[in-house]
């Protein structure tokens, strides 16, 4: 494992392998002498680091400050003490880009038709669709098999204002200690309703891994709290039990499509364990509704396999067709990270084909790879705002900030954009973008902070990201 560190005063560095015993000493011997004599700059490959000792770098990861201003200024510090006839610096960017913002500051529905442009608004007007014909549960599971204390009913009424005919049934109340190999669900828990039943379940660490096959195995669907009340945690945990029981929190206004226009996102995972690929895709409708998910083992290849996703539009089309929705004419891919150079072709031509759009934008959303961004005003360094976009003049690209989480926690602190290419298509380009931001704003698993990704792709990363596992959706009932 090769770091590097350089004394900004001195200018004196050094570059060893620490995991071998002579460099560690002469690594701890530098750090000795010249720690006093002001800052010192490290750098390593956290990649590394994070494949080695993932403990390790979560550790070296609460040391980093993380903060703009102080890597800009490292940058620039490291950057000014560079002596070389060969080095030429650029006094102008790179590429010559524009600066932009989403045309429309509330862009999001929640109950009554409310325009918004938070998520949160739905605690005061409700979600945009409610729950219906559901009976909720609490069930607790603590030593002492006792009710634990909240406001979870009320908030269930702040959320889920205008459901109708839905039930509270009594709670149900299991010991741990209870829980063991030879363990049966209570019969309460057991017996089949009427209605579509939800289990809130309160734990007071994890729940047991015996508890949790049980449910699994009596097809039984539930949402887990786990730990010690907190208002924001709780607010977050009933949306997601409504969620399940078929409510919407939000829909996006307006994406500048119609409801021709479809949406899909796509996610190819590989198994370290097994030689096969998962093929992940998503089908939303032009409001940002998740209509449908599928995920298919195939063969381990970098390409997307032919059959495979043929497979998965085949039944896309059947789903579109069955539920009598409208046609789709315009198609727009959200692919997560990069294609490879058969992609472009297979996907147009099974989107063509099979779904008969006439019409097909490829996107690719890519998470890694992004360079630290930060605008400089006023003699101090800041990071964009949430939307902010910068798009090359010439080609498009464009990098993106999404969620805004730990700006409004510690403010200049640095966040990780996405990047933007068009791949195939001709939609305007802004327009791509803007919907990319937008579809972060659909809620996929927390009420207060909207994701890094776009539902679209998140929600491929996830199915795909459990391979063969279990999988209950939290956000498609």
């Amino acid at each position: 494992f090769v770091v590097t560190i350089r004394s900004k005063k001195s200018k004196a560095s050094i570059t060893k392998d620490i995991t071998i015993s002579t460099g560690y000493q002469k690594f701890r011997k530098f750090i000795r002498k010249h720690y006093e004599k002001g800052v010192l700059f490290a750098t390593y490959n956290y990649k590394t680091l994070s494949e080695m000792d993932s403990e390790a770098f979560k550790r070296f990861q609460k040391f980093s400050e993380n903060n703009i201003e102080t890597e800009a200024n490292a940058i620039k510090a490291v950057s000014q003490s560079l002596e070389s006839g060969f080095l030429k610096y650029y006094k102008k960017p790179f590429f010559y880009f524009e600066r932009l913002k989403p045309q429309l500051e509330k862009n999001l529905l929640v109950g009554n038709n409310t325009l918004t442009s938070k998520q949160s608004s739905a605690f005061y007007k409700g979600m945009y669709k409610p729950a219906n014909n559901i009976n909720i549960r609490q069930v607790f599971v603590n030593k002492g098999g006792y009710k634990i204390d909240s406001n979870f009913h009320e908030l269930l009424q702040s959320f889920n204002q205008g459901g109708e005919n839905n039930s509270l049934i009594p709670p149900i109340y299991i010991k741990e200690d209870k829980i063991d190999k030879e363990f049966n669900l209570p019969d309460a828990l057991k017996e089949k309703k009427d209605k579509t039943t939800i289990n809130a379940i309160f734990c007071q660490y994890e729940i047991p891994d015996v508890l949790f096959e049980r449910l699994y195995d009596e097809h039984k669907i539930f949402q887990i709290y786990n730990g010690n009340i907190d208002p924001f945690k709780l607010s977050n945990f009933t949306v997601k039990c409504l969620t399940k029981a078929g409510g919407i929190l939000n829909i996006i206004n307006n994406t500048y499509e119609n409801e021709n226009t479809y949406f899909i996102g796509i996610d190819l995972g590989h198994s370290k364990r097994k030689k096969h690929s998962f093929l992940g895709l998503t089908l939303f409708n032009n409001k940002g509704v998740l209509l449908k998910t599928e995920m298919i083992e195939t063969s381990n290849n970098e390409a997307i396999d032919t059959f495979s996703l043929n497979s998965i539009v085949e039944k896309f089309k059947t789903f579109i067709d069955k539920k009598d929705l409208p046609t789709a004419k315009k198609v727009i891919v959200h692919r997560d990270g990069k294609n490879h150079k058969y992609d472009i072709d297979r996907l147009e031509s099974a989107l063509m084909l099979i779904l008969n759009a006439n019409k097909v934008d490829i996107v690719e959303v890519i998470k890694s790879g992004h360079p630290v961004i930060g605008t400089y005003k006023n003699g101090k360094y800041s990071v964009p705002s949430s939307g902010t976009y910068f798009k090359d003049r010439d080609e498009d690209y464009a990098i993106l900030i999404t969620n805004a989480q730990s700006k409004r926690k510690n403010e200049g602190r640095i966040l990780k954009p996405i990047i933007i290419k068009r791949k195939a298509g001709r939609t305007d380009f802004n327009k791509l973008v803007e919907q990319v931001y937008w579809f972060t704003k659909v809620y996929t698993n927390n009420l207060y902070t909207s994701s890094r990704l776009p539902a679209t792709t998140q929600k491929a990363n996830n199915i795909v990201g459990t391979g063969v596992k279990r999988y209950q959706s939290s956000y498609l009932g």
